[in-house]
This record gives C-alpha cells, sequence and structure tokens, in this order.
C-alpha cells in the first residue's frame, strides 16, 4: 500500500513542512485530535525541493504542554530520516505511545538544503476499555 503522504500533495498541493530558518530550534507538532495509540511514524522530504531532515527525535504529549521523549530500552535515541526528499522512510515503535500530540524535532538535514519534510503516524484512537468489554457493555445494555 502506498503511503498517504505520496498522494497528498496532487490532491491538495502542498510539498510540505519547511520552517522559515533552518536551526536547532524548529520542530513540527500536530495534533491527533484525541488519544491515539501511535504505532509507526513515516517521514518524507518536502516535495519538489532538496529539503529533508537526516535525523530527528520524537515527543508525545496528551496536553500539548508537557512532553515525553520517545525512549526505547531506556535511551533517547535518533531515528535515522531521509536520503531524498522522493523516498518514505518509516519506523515502527518497538512499543507503542498513547498521545494526543506528536512533535517531530530535527536534528540533522540535508547539507544542501533545509528542514523540510512530510509526517505520517499510524495507529488507530485510543479507548481505554478493551473491545471485548466494550462488547459486553453494549449487548448488556440493550437487552
Amino acid at each position: 500500500m502506498k503511503p498517504r503522504m505520496q498522494t497528498d500533495r496532487k490532491q491538495h498541493g502542498a510539498g510540505g513542512w519547511s520552517p522559515l530558518n533552518s536551526n536547532k530550534y524548529q520542530w513540527l507538532e500536530v495534533d491527533l485530535g484525541g488519544r491515539t495509540q501511535i504505532t509507526a511514524v513515516a517521514t518524507q522530504g518536502r516535495y519538489g525541493s532538496s529539503d529533508w531532515q537526516t535525523a530527528y527525535q520524537l515527543m508525545f504529549s496528551d496536553s500539548g504542554h508537557n512532553w515525553k521523549q520517545y525512549r526505547w530500552e531506556g535511551h533517547i535515541g535518533a531515528f535515522p530520516g531521509n536520503s531524498n526528499a522522493d523516498s518514505v522512510v518509516q519506523h515502527k515503535l518497538r512499543h507503542l505511545v498513547i498521545a494526543r500530540f506528536v512533535r517531530l524535532i530535527p536534528l540533522d538535514w540535508n547539507p544542501n538544503g533545509r528542514i523540510g519534510l512530510r509526517l505520517e503516524a499510524y495507529g488507530c484512537l485510543y479507548s481505554q476499555f478493551p473491545l471485548i468489554l466494550l462488547f459486553a457493555l453494549k449487548h448488556s445494555c440493550t437487552m
């Protein structure tokens, strides 16, 4: 299945996100609209440019104010990014994250371009109740 970010530019005409200044103080923040179980992320460079990030960190938040860096095995790590503007690089998270907000912090980018990217998060809306419990509650309420 082809990632949606490859087709979005054709439908919406957008080339991706690129901050005015390419420096270590930039980030891209996405509000997923509700608590979401995030299982993977994918990045791609900014369409039609020499702009892409080669390494980045991820942070997550429920409120948009208190952030936690993604960790695995007790380490805060950098994700390898892109090597061009066109290829999609997907990373499956070693453990799922439940959050409403995702923040991508570019650590390094193409030296002949700027920070630029398209981001896609994979997952589903979070439910505090297991599906089997929801099924049982639904049927017990209708009887």
